[in-house]
């Protein structure tokens, strides 16, 4: 369901079968005919439970293309210190909240995230559309890349179960947010550098395509494949894609003994317990 929300049309390209009793509520999906959120609604045979599947990252150097600018622009207002201010000169960015060196806003960095053009607002609005139409349903967020971010942070607000594949780290907008942070769980590896917050600085492949992705937390459990040691992995963002991490990792692990399971302790990294601060202060 997250690798085919990058999918515009079903059953064509890489679009996978979905098994276990689901399938799409419908062929248009969502957001197709926009630049923003994207992906399917899948329901079981009685639509009692309800999967929204969101798209991620569209990647590009030079973006204006579908979701790109779009996609770009929610990316470094979530996951940088400060909306992509006084970092890389590649940084595209999306807010005047940096008040001094090293120093952001608080007040103006959460009006910046909860603004309606951003895709917190919009997926909020994607799950009342949503459960609007299903009343009855149990509702489930999945998504890879941005699109498990955002989703963690919608199951954050409304308390509703979440999977994702290789989400950016969604603590520090979930802080800023002031969202609640109960467990969670998301697959993920050492051998792809935006999960494990280190595509960021100069020489970064990230920083060069203009995104600023400094966060290094999730709000919840992190299923961790170790392909660097088990394989020989290259740490990359090539192998970021979900079209990639299916065939390569998930399919190739079939024993529990192969993962672990991260729990973070929230004391344990500086974007965590900023919430009450009305000036956050940015590692230098």
């Amino acid at each position: 369901m997250a690798a085919n929300a990058y999918v515009d049309v079903p059953d064509t390209g890489d679009w996978k079968d979905v098994n276990g009793g689901f399938n799409r509520t419908d062929d248009k999906g969502f957001g197709w005919d926009g630049t923003g959120l994207r992906g399917y609604l899948y329901g079981d045979e009685t639509n009692s439970v309800i999967v929204i599947g969101l798209k991620g990252t569209t990647l590009a150097i030079w973006d204006g293309d579908g979701t790109t600018t779009n996609d770009k622009e929610n990316d470094n207002l979530f996951f940088s210190c400060c909306c992509g201010q006084q970092g890389s000169a590649f940084y595209r960015q999306v807010c005047d909240c940096a008040v001094g060196t090293y120093t952001c806003n608080l007040t103006c960095l959460r009006r910046s995230l909860r603004k309606e053009n951003r895709y917190y607002a919009a997926a909020r609005h994607l799950y009342n559309n949503v459960t609007a139409l299903y009343p009855d349903a149990e509702v489930w967020m999945s998504g890879h890349s941005l699109g498990g971010a955002v989703s963690a942070m919608i199951g954050l607000t409304y308390g509703i179960p979440v999977l994702t594949f290789e989400a950016v780290p969604d603590a520090l907008p979930a802080n800023r947010l002031g969202l609640p942070v109960p467990p969670g769980v998301d697959p993920d590896r050492p051998g792809q550098r935006d999960f494990t917050g280190t595509c960021n600085g100069a020489t970064a492949s990230c920083s060069y395509a203009g995104y600023a992705l400094e966060s290094a937390c999730h709000s919840g459990r992190e299923c961790m494949y170790d392909v660097v040691k088990d394989n020989g992995t290259r740490v990359s963002i090539l192998t970021h894609k979900i079209n990639w991490v299916i065939p390569n990792v998930i399919k190739q692990y079939d024993k529990l003994n192969y993962i672990f399971v991260i729990q973070h302790n929230e004391d344990e990294h500086p974007n965590s317990d900023l919430q009450d601060s009305w000036m956050v202060g940015l590692p230098g």
